[in-house]
């Protein structure tokens, strides 16, 4: 099961992927998928109180804000709305386009508009 990032650090986002690893005292390790090359390890004390796991997709809480990928806005092409449980909002969720945080989003819409020019 996938476990993910609850809060901003200095460096790296809320939603953020993360792995537990074996070594390194059971600690956690970041790797940003969009630079496969920069990773951090972290000791489980650090971070136990900041990791969640998920069984499959996020979905909002009601009144909880989220992301959605949108074509509207040219410079983000992100688009946030609050959760109250509309066909709208369980559309969104069914395409797949809830995202906790506004990079997850534009990151999202940046893979839409790039296989669109393949």
């Amino acid at each position: 099961m996938p476990f993910y990032l609850k809060k901003d650090l200095p460096t790296i986002k809320a939603g953020t992927e993360m792995e537990k690893i074996g070594g390194f005292e059971g600690g956690w390790i970041v790797v940003d998928k969009t630079i496969s090359q920069f990773w951090q390890i972290f000791p489980p004390e650090v971070l136990n109180d900041w990791i969640e796991e998920r069984d499959g997709k996020w979905k909002p809480q009601e009144g909880q804000r989220y992301f959605s990928s949108c074509f509207r806005w040219i410079d983000t092409h992100v688009d946030s709305y609050y959760w109250n449980d509309a066909e709208s909002d369980k559309r969104l969720f069914s395409l797949g386009l809830c995202f906790r945080t506004e990079e997850e989003a534009h990151q999202a819409a940046l893979q839409m508009l790039g296989a669109l020019k393949k």
